[in-house]
């Protein structure tokens, strides 16, 4: 009768570690998930972020060049009325 109480007991105890072990992996599991799910965000707002200084740059390109433009004109306009 003790060798059947030793034997549940011993199975019992493997149990345990085996519900243990298996807890630790998921946990980790878990938390190996959260940190992706933060980095994948903060990838996102660092994109948005370049995404905003591109469109920025882009605009600015765009006024320089019109602002050449209506300056190239407006002095071809001027030399034409002074030589005329």
């Amino acid at each position: 009768m003790s060798a059947a109480r030793e034997r549940q007991r011993g199975s019992l105890d493997e149990l345990e570690r085996r519900l243990a072990r298996e807890t630790e992996i998921a946990q980790r599991q878990r938390e190996r998930m959260l940190r992706e799910v933060e980095r994948r965000e903060a990838m996102r707002a660092f994109d948005a972020v370049k995404r905003r200084r591109a469109l920025r740059y882009l605009m600015l390109l765009a006024v320089l060049t019109l602002t050449a433009v209506l300056v190239t004109l407006v002095m071809f306009r001027v030399l034409s009325l002074v030589f005329a």
